[in-house]
């Protein structure tokens, strides 16, 4: 349930942000003052820090950028970004069983069979895409059999009744282990977030 959680932070925010623009349409037409789009002005969502910090501040304080491991194999490498390709398409094609395929059964950060009603109950009562914009392997263990598998991600919320869409822009980190051949995830952690409305 908690690592569900982390992954639809992105889901969360677009709901409320279609929530806060309905009830706002009235008041914005009043409004004939521009609004102030921060989040449009910041830089990439690879290297912008907290929203919140100035310009220079965020010049000095920002992330260097996420480099590939460079000890894994080009084996492990290729099945990784499959499961991760495995992963967006079964999510974004509702198929639970396949996404469930990829999930580890003796998890670190979460329940299994809490992960499966949750993600269950949003193909049933959700409109969600995720869309990965880089997918970047960034620490390999061979000792351990773990990879830890950075991915940008945009997602989409749609509502169903009236077509309005909101997104979110999400940076996590998947930890991957291997067990009985294949990489499964055992654990996912939500570095950043950034939303806006969409149509």
């Amino acid at each position: 349930m908690k690592r569900f959680k982390l992954l639809l932070i992105g889901v969360i925010t677009g709901m409320l942000l279609l929530s806060v623009s309905a009830c706002s349409q009235k008041d914005e037409k009043k409004s004939s003052e521009p609004k102030n789009s921060v989040d449009q002005n910041q830089p990439d969502a690879k290297t912008k820090t907290d929203t919140g910090a100035s310009d220079q501040d965020q010049a000095q304080t920002s992330a260097p950028p996420i480099k590939e491991a460079k000890n894994i194999s080009k084996e492990d490498s290729l099945a990784l970004q499959k499961v991760m390709d495995k992963y967006f398409q079964a999510f974004n094609s509702e198929d639970i069983d396949a996404y469930m395929s990829i999930i580890s059964k003796h998890p670190k950060s979460f329940d299994y069979d809490s992960e499966k009603k949750y993600t269950k109950n949003t193909f049933d009562h959700m409109d969600v895409r995720l869309n990965p914009k880089s997918i970047i392997i960034m620490d390999y263990d061979k000792k351990k059999q773990e990879a830890n598998v950075f991915s940008e991600i945009e997602t989409t919320v749609t509502d169903p009744q009236t077509g309005q869409s909101a997104k979110s822009l999400t940076r996590q980190i998947n930890t991957f282990h291997k067990e009985d051949g294949g990489w499964k995830i055992i654990a996912t952690s939500v570095m950043q977030d950034k939303s806006g409305n969409g149509k």
